[in-house]
Order: structure tokens, then sequence, then C-alpha cells
């Protein structure tokens, strides 16, 4: 198979943390790889940031951008995204500590001008900028912290200011697209030169989504910040994106191109609110409807449940229902005795398993159905030794999908 001839791939609603998992994969693989993001996350930092752009009537947006109806896109997730490629490149000289813990500064948050400033210079020697670059956005940091530490008190909510979501605010209003971003970080060699990444839209969208406690209320959530910490499971089917006015919101015609254009689709392991509102789209669902009937998409099982990230077979069994039935890369079940002997293992030499290994998930319509865990590598947190959890195993990921590519290209040879 030669490398003009490699399946294009696209990865479908890459979020902050769960797309690790197939980084192996997405580090090895030559042919293209699209990257989809969802514009929804409107909570932490990247919320502050929009929030402070829009305030009386968009007042620093205009003196930042020119107008005050500039995009404000949340890029929290690809902050988070970058970060990880920038700290591969750069190493250690990316890295800031502040006494207790050790992060990437894209990572690093201070609503101190001159601290914002001083972590930049880190990014600006790894990224090897021009001076004129490091004057521009020195500028852009003052005033935004000017004015926000002026606001900051009438805001219903505050975070730290993220130096990563600023930078690429700024790139954003200097390169004029998500496309631009990702070429600039071509050019500096710091994503693979065969990875691209697009936003569903170029304007920011609210996440809703409905849950039913255990006394069967009905209770609306708006936000992903909202949904992200809800004990509750999301009913798959309320989760929708609505513009700003409310409105509800399709995908980006260019979004649809790439899903019709592709020869398999990823679904990665994390919070599903990062791919189901885009599955919940009409028009991507007909599209996703065609691709499962050719065994096109492919689900990476998550291994845990928590919050909204609960094993795929949950929402697999909506999947189903919507006409879309992916091929799911989970293993065999592990037995049941292993969770409780893993379980009291550990305790008995005084660590903590952060993540929750009882696999039994709500749908939000009270059914509760059974999950399956395995491919797992043992992890240790790095602030506290004493807390471990469980992950994907990179290697044996990426050998999976591989494995499923080459079964593609070779049901197509002889089809």
């Amino acid at each position: 198979m030669v490398e003009g001839n490699l399946k294009k791939v696209l990865v479908m609603g890459i979020g902050g943390h769960g797309w690790k998992s197939i980084k192996d994969f997405l580090l090895t693989y030559k042919g293209v790889i699209e990257i989809v993001m969802l514009p929804v996350d409107w909570g932490g930092s990247t919320g502050v940031v929009g929030r402070v752009l829009e305030y009386s009537n968009g007042l620093l947006n205009k003196q930042l951008h020119g107008s005050k109806d500039f995009p404000v896109l949340p890029f929290g997730d690809l902050n988070k995204f970058v970060a990880d490629f920038l700290e591969d490149c750069c190493g250690d000289n990316i890295l800031i500590s502040n006494g207790l813990r050790t992060k990437n500064v894209l990572d690093f948050r201070s609503d101190d001008k001159i601290e914002l400033i001083k972590a930049f210079l880190a990014v600006k020697k790894c990224l090897k900028l021009e001076n004129s670059w490091g004057v521009e956005f020195e500028s852009y940091v003052e005033k935004y912290l000017d004015y926000y530490n002026k606001i900051s008190s009438q805001l219903d909510y505050t975070s730290q200011t993220s130096l990563g979501n600023l930078w690429h605010a700024f790139l954003y209003w200097k390169l004029k697209s998500i496309e631009g971003i990702i070429d600039f970080y071509h050019k500096k060699n710091i994503l693979p030169q065969n990875l691209f990444v697009k936003f569903t839209n170029n304007h920011r969208l609210i996440l809703k989504g409905v849950f039913v406690n255990e006394n069967r209320q009905v209770n609306l959530l708006t936000g992903e910040d909202l949904i992200d910490i809800s004990s509750h499971p999301i009913n798959p089917e309320s989760m929708i994106l609505v513009d700003k006015t409310g409105l509800k919101s399709d995908v980006d015609e260019k979004i649809l191109n790439l899903l019709k254009e592709s020869e398999l689709i990823i679904i990665p392991n994390g919070s599903i609110a990062n791919w189901l509102p885009i599955v919940n789209v009409k028009k991507v669902r007909q599209v996703l409807q065609k691709k499962s009937d050719r065994q096109e998409i492919l689900m990476l099982m998550n291994l845990f449940f928590g919050r909204n990230e609960y094993p795929c077979d949950v929402y697999g069994y909506y999947l189903k229902d919507q006409g879309v039935d992916p091929v799911v890369l989970a293993p065999k079940e592990v037995p049941e005795e292993f969770y409780y002997s893993f379980v009291r293992e550990y305790r008995l030499q005084g660590k903590n398993i952060n993540y929750n290994l009882n696999t039994s998930a709500q749908t939000g319509l009270g059914e509760y159905v059974r999950g399956y865990n395995n491919c797992l590598e043992l992890i240790t947190s790095k602030d506290d030794k004493s807390v471990e959890g469980l992950k994907h195993d990179q290697q044996s990921v990426r050998k999976e999908i591989l494995k499923y590519v080459m079964y593609l290209y070779f049901k197509d040879m002889i089809s």
C-alpha cells in the first residue's frame, strides 16, 4: 500500500483529553487526517475570555479586533491539543513550575500581566517568533487584562486567564481562520504536516442537554461546563447545539463535505459532549448512516464512566436506533472479580483509584447497561503518587486502528 493510496481519516469530536489514546496513531499514520472540533467549550478560562470580549456590547472586542462582531470562539480544546505537540517539540523548555506543579506554559493561568508575558517568552522561544510578534502579543495581553481587571467583579463567573486561550484568540485574529492557525503550526513543524484541524462552525455554539433525576424530574442543562459536571447521564437524544440567540445550529457545509470525502471516521474516547451533538445534526447523521453501512466508522471504547463520560455501549444503542452502527474498538470483557481484587489490592497499599471501574451506566431513560474495560495501562498521577488510574495503551490502539485501515483497504480491493 503506497502512501498516496492511504485512507483519508476523519477524527470526529476531539476534546481536551480523550484524543491522547489515539495520539500514537496520529503521529505515525501517513495519510491525510482531518480533526473536527466543536466550538462549544464555554466553561473555565476560555468561556471567561469570550464573555469579557462580548461585555458591554463588545467594547474590548472592538478595541482588540477592530469589530464588536468579530467571532468569539472558544479555544480550550484546540489549546490543549496544540500544547501536547508543543511539549513534544520543545521538551522541558515549554514547562513552567509554580512551586507545587509543573505544567505546559499554554496551560499556565494568571491575571497578572507580568507573569503571563514572562510565561509567553517560552512560547516565543519555542516557536522562534519574530520580535514584532512578541511586542504585538504583549500589547494584546496588557489591553485584555487591564479591561478584565476593571470589570471582573461584574461578571457572573470568573477564572484565571489562560495564556494559551489568549494566545490562540490572538492567532485567530492575526491569521484570520482556524486553517490559518494550523498552517502556522505546520510551518513551525509543531503539528504533523498531514494533520488538519477544523471547527464545525465559525461561531460559538452552546450545548444543551436534558437528564432525568431519581425522582423522574426532567432537568435542562445549558452550557458544556454544566453538562460536564452533571452527576446524571444526559439523555443522548436531547443533546443539541444552539447559537447564542438560542436557535438550533447545523454544521458548516465544508464539514459535511469532509465527512462525505473521508474513508474512515474515528470517534475517540472521552466526553460524549465532544461528538454526540454532531451526530444529532440531521445532515450529519444521514452521512454517518451511509458510512456505517460501509463499516467506515470506528469507535474507541471509553474505559470508565463518570459525569458524561460513559462506556460507549450505552450510546452505541442510541446510535443504532439512529441508523448509525459503528465498529467498536472494544476488547474482551474483564471478569468482574478483577475489579474487586484490583481496587482491594491498591487500597491495601494506601492508594486511591481515580477512575470509577464500575461500568454499569444509565442511558438517561432508566435503563442500566453493562460496559467493558481492557487495553489498560496503569498510570500514576504526576502530582500525587498515591493516585493511580487506567488509560488506553497508545501503541495497542495504534496497531488496532492500522489493522482496521488495512481491512478496509483490502475489502475495497476485492469488492
